[in-house]
């Protein structure tokens, strides 16, 4: 798992509003980048689907903010 402090709780809550605004934005670039690699564009289509995953993270997202 990762390990937040204090210190990152406090930026993310600070942050939150941003997140929140943005996060379709952000996670379609997350994707956009990782499909440049073709090792990690390999791994993903033999076991998901970018679209599949994009809608799994902005879901789960939105719960934890």
């Amino acid at each position: 798992m990762i390990s937040l402090t204090l210190r990152d709780l406090a930026i993310l809550r600070l942050m939150r509003p941003i997140l929140k605004e943005n996060l379709t934005s952000l996670v379609e670039n997350f994707y956009l980048n990782l499909q440049k690699e073709p090792s990690l564009q390999q791994i993903i289509q033999d076991n998901s689907t970018f679209e599949r995953l994009k809608k799994n993270i902005i879901s789960s997202s939105r719960r934890i903010i």
